[in-house]
C-alpha cells in the first residue's frame, strides 16, 4: 500500500507541470502532431509521437521554473512559432513535396515582391487551401475561444485515474526516444561546421531526426551560414588562381543559360507539338548537334551554378568552394568574359538578393575576378537580353566568353512569352486526367518553350558569321503533368517519374560555318559524342577545353570532346542519387564495376 501511494505522489508530481500548463500542453502538442502526421513520413512517424510528447513535457517543466511573466512571454514565443512555422512548413510540404529545408529560405530570401506574386499566384489554389493547413486554423480558433471560456473543466475520475497511472510509464518511454534524438540534433544542428560535414552526417531538412518545423528551420539557417562561410573561401582561394598559357583555340564561346526546360516538351526530342521549329531547322543544316543523354546535377539553380562554374564537380575531393571558377580562368587568361543575366543582376540595396544561385555571381569581388561586363536589368522578356548584348558589344575583343542567362520557363509560364507567341492552346492537348486551368497552364508552359526557341536562334544568328561555337544547357528540368496534376520543383525526389522531368535536360551545340571550317576535328568530335552519357557539373571542364586554357584542374576524363573522356562516370545527383540506376539505365552491379 505504502508503494502504492509513493507511486501515486511520484505521479503527481510529474504531472503537475502538464496541469499547471495545461492549455500551453496540449496546443504545443497538437500543432506538433499535424506536422508530424501529415508531413513527410521517413518510416519514424510512429517514434516521432513520444519524441514530441517529451519535448513539450521538457518545456513545461522549464516554463514552471521560471516566474509566471517570463513563462507567459516564452509561451507566447512558442505559440508564434509553432503555428506560423508549422503552416509554413506544410504550405511549402504541399507544394513542393518536402518540408522547409534552407532551399525554400534562399528561394523566400531572393524572392523579390514581384517574383513573390507571380509564385503565389501560380501555386495558391483552392486545393492548397483545402489541406490540413486547415487543422492548424482550426485548432487556432479553439485556442483562442479557450481564453473566453471561463468554466473549469473537470475530468471524470475514472480518466484521472487512468492518466495519474499510465503518464510515468508513457512519460519514461518518451524519454528514452527523445533523449536520443535530443543528441541528434545537438550534435547535427549546433556542432556540424561545414557543408561536407552536413553530407558526410546525411542531415536532411526533412530527416526523421528534424521531424518538427522549427528544427528544420534552425538546420536551414545554420546551412545558408555555413554558406555564407563557403563564400569567403571561395573568396580566399580566387587570390590564388594562376592559369598557364592559353591557346585560345576558339575566339568566340557563347553559353546560353536556360531555366526550368522539360526536355519532353522540346519536340527535338520527338515532343509531338512543334515547340521547336527553329532548332530542328539548324539540326537539319549539320550546324546544330544535339546531345541526347544529358542531365543536370540538382533541380535547383543554386545547387547547378555552383557546380557549372566551379571546377569542382561531384565526386571531387573537398568542397566546390576549393576550385577557382571557370569564368575566372577565362578572365585571367585573356577573354573578355561578359555575362548578360535575366535573373542575377547586382542589386546594392539588397544583398539578401544573392541568397539562390546569385551568391557567388553578384558578390562584387568575385564579380570582378570573373566578368569583364554585365548587364544592368532584368527584363520581363529574354529577347530584350539581345538588347544588352548589343550594347556592350563595343568591348569586345579578339578573345570572348559570352554568358546569356534566361528567366527561361520558370514559373509562372503565363508570362514567359509574349502574346504573339500564343501557338498552343487547350484543344491542343487530349488529357482527360487534367483539370481545364492544368491544361491551360500547361499550353502556357509550351508556348514559352517556343517563345524560347526563337529567342535562342536569334542569338545563335549574331554569331554567325564568326568563328564561334554556342553551347545551350538549362539549370535542370521541370515537372510539367508528366505524371498527374504536377508541375514545377520537387525538394525531394525518390522516383523515377520525379527524377526524368527534372534531371533530364536539352543540351546542344551549334557550331559557325567557320568554326566547322578551323575546328573540323572538334566538329567532328561533338558529332561522335552527342549520344554519350553527360552530366553538367564539367560543363566547365567542356569549355576551358574550348577555351584553350592551361589550367592544372583540367580533367580530360570529364570532358566529352577529350579523347580521355570516362563515359563510365557515376552520375550522381543531388549528390547521393545514382541517376543510371534509379532511372533503370544501369544495374547496382553494373555501377559497381
Amino acid at each position: 500500500m505504502f508503494a502504492l501511494e509513493k507511486l501515486k505522489n511520484i505521479s503527481k508530481t510529474l504531472l503537475k507541470p502538464v496541469i499547471k500548463n495545461s492549455r500551453f500542453f496540449t496546443v504545443t502538442y497538437i500543432v506538433g502532431l499535424i506536422t508530424v502526421i501529415f508531413v513527410l513520413d521517413h518510416g519514424k512517424r510512429h517514434i516521432s509521437v513520444f519524441e514530441l510528447l517529451f519535448e513539450v513535457y521538457l518545456l513545461c517543466v522549464v516554463i514552471n521554473l521560471l516566474p509566471r511573466r517570463l513563462g507567459n512571454t516564452i509561451k507566447a514565443m512558442i505559440y508564434f512559432l509553432a503555428y506560423s512555422l508549422g503552416i509554413t512548413d506544410m504550405f511549402v510540404y504541399l507544394l513542393l513535396g518536402a518540408p522547409f529545408g534552407p532551399d525554400f529560405l534562399r528561394i523566400v530570401l531572393q524572392t523579390n515582391s514581384s517574383e513573390a506574386s507571380e509564385a503565389i499566384s501560380s501555386y495558391l489554389t483552392w486545393q492548397s487551401l483545402l489541406s490540413p493547413i486547415l487543422l492548424f486554423f482550426a485548432v487556432l480558433i479553439i485556442h483562442v475561444a479557450s481564453y473566453f471560456y471561463k468554466k473549469r473543466i473537470v475530468l471524470p475520475q475514472n480518466i484521472k485515474r487512468t492518466v495519474l497511472w499510465c503518464f510515468p510509464p508513457l512519460l519514461l518511454f518518451s524519454m528514452l526516444i527523445g533523449s536520443r534524438n535530443e543528441w541528434y540534433i545537438i550534435n547535427n544542428l549546433l556542432l556540424t561546421r561545414s557543408g561536407n560535414d552536413m553530407e558526410k552526417k546525411g542531415i536532411l531538412p526533412h530527416d526523421g531526426g528534424l521531424y518538427l518545423p522549427v528544427y528544420r528551420f534552425i538546420y536551414s539557417v545554420r546551412a545558408m551560414n555555413i554558406e555564407a562561410r563557403q563564400i569567403d573561401t571561395l573568396k580566399e582561394n580566387a587570390k590564388k588562381v594562376k592559369v598557364g598559357k592559353c591557346a585560345y583555340t576558339v575566339p568566340d564561346i557563347v553559353f546560353i543559360i536556360g531555366e526550368s526546360y522539360n526536355r519532353s516538351h522540346s519536340s527535338l526530342y520527338g515532343y509531338p507539338l512543334k515547340t521547336t521549329p527553329r532548332q530542328e531547322a539548324l539540326a537539319k543544316s549539320g550546324n546544330l548537334i544535339w546531345f541526347t543523354d544529358v542531365i543536370s546535377p540538382d533541380n535547383f539553380t543554386s545547387q547547378v551554378f555552383r557546380v557549372a562554374f566551379s571546377l569542382y564537380a561531384n565526386g571531387c575531393k573537398g568542397e566546390w568552394t576549393d576550385y577557382p571558377l571557370f569564368t575566372q580562368l577565362f578572365k585571367q587568361s585573356g577573354y573578355n568574359v561578359t555575362f548578360i543575366t535575366n535573373q542575377f543582376i547586382v542589386n546594392p540595396g539588397n544583398d539578401i538578393h544573392d541568397m539562390l544561385g546569385g551568391q557567388f555571381i553578384n558578390d562584387p569581388y568575385l564579380n570582378d575576378c570573373q566578368f569583364s561586363r554585365r548587364n544592368k536589368k532584368k527584363h520581363k522578356s529574354d529577347l530584350d537580353l539581345i538588347a544588352d548584348y548589343d550594347s556592350l558589344k563595343r568591348f569586345e575583343t579578339r578573345h570572348n566568353l559570352t554568358i546569356f542567362h534566361f528567366i527561361g520557363q520558370h514559373a509562372a509560364y503565363d508570362i514567359r512569352y509574349p502574346a504573339e507567341f500564343r501557338r498552343f492552346t487547350a484543344k491542343d492537348y487530349k488529357r482527360n486526367e487534367l483539370k481545364d486551368e492544368d491544361i491551360e497552364n500547361l499550353a502556357h508552359y509550351d508556348n514559352s518553350i517556343y517563345y524560347n526557341d526563337f529567342v535562342v536562334t536569334e542569338i545563335v544568328k549574331l554569331f554567325a558569321g564568326r568563328d564561334a561555337i554556342v553551347i545551350y544547357m538549362p539549370d535542370h528540368g521541370e515537372i510539367v503533368y508528366d505524371y498527374g496534376a504536377k508541375f514545377g520543383h520537387a525538394m525531394a525526389v525518390k522516383s523515377k517519374e520525379e527524377i526524368i522531368p527534372q534531371f533530364d535536360i536539352p543540351f546542344w551545340i551549334w557550331v559557325s560555318p567557320m568554326f566547322k571550317e578551323r575546328h573540323n576535328d572538334i566538329y567532328e568530335r561533338i558529332k561522335k559524342v552527342r549520344n554519350m552519357p553527360f552530366m553538367t557539373d564539367n560543363i566547365d571542364q567542356m569549355l576551358i577545353y574550348l577555351g584553350g586554357i592551361s589550367t592544372e584542374y583540367y580533367r580530360p576524363t570529364d570532358n566529352p570532346l577529350d579523347n580521355s573522356y570516362n563515359v563510365k562516370r557515376k552520375r550522381m545527383i543531388k549528390d547521393s542519387i545514382d541517376y543510371d540506376v534509379i532511372t533503370g539505365k544501369k544495374t547496382r552491379s553494373q555501377t559497381k564495376k
